[in-house]
């Protein structure tokens, strides 16, 4: 899944993270909320993870606004090992690193003040696993941005964050997505 990017098969399990080349596509929603960012948060100093990373479009946007730090998580070793190349070579240091990780677990480097997502919410057997990761992972006052396409969240969001210590908002964009904002809660 990437944020930002489309997803890279984090949250599926075994071969599936293997096989999945969802990561390798600039997903529409996670552009658009690229775009937004700086509207949307103030990254600069924050310890920032681009969660189902893709191509890495968040999380090189949040670098380019001042993140202290970013973490590019995704399940996909084949989307880790292009990432790991692409920070070498854009000189960001020990300000980013592309780690594999599967939801359900927290992210490493963490917790974050602030992770984003972009289009990974489509696979609803995936999403109780999601949420887990975003509610171990945040700062007690951080904030999980996830975009996706579709008008209507409410009723998989409120599945998904059931017995999480998260609460969450939605609202449609008017670039044509709609944006959840989770919070520790």
């Amino acid at each position: 899944m990437a944020a930002g990017d489309g997803g890279a098969g984090a949250a599926s399990a075994g071969a599936d993270a293997l096989d999945d080349s969802t990561g390798l596509y600039a997903w529409p929603s996670g552009s658009k909320l690229a775009g937004e960012l700086p509207a949307l948060v103030d990254c600069r100093g924050a310890a920032v993870a681009d969660l189902g990373c893709g191509l890495g479009r968040l999380g090189f946007a949040a670098a380019a606004l001042g993140a202290g730090t970013v973490v590019f998580a995704d399940g996909s070793p084949l989307v880790i090992a292009r990432l790991a190349s692409q920070l070498q070579s854009a000189q960001l240091g020990s300000r980013a690193q592309a780690v594999h990780h599967l939801w359900g677990d927290p992210l490493p480097g963490g917790p974050f003040a602030l992770i984003l997502g972009g289009d990974i919410l489509y696979r609803p057997a995936c999403q109780s696993a999601l949420m887990a990761t975003i509610a171990a992972s945040l700062t007690r006052d951080g904030v999980c941005l996830l975009s996706d396409p579709r008008h209507r969240l409410a009723d998989e969001l409120d599945q998904a964050v059931r017995g999480l210590a998260l609460a969450w908002t939605c609202q449609r964009r008017e670039l044509g997505y709609s944006l959840a904002r989770l919070m520790q809660g």
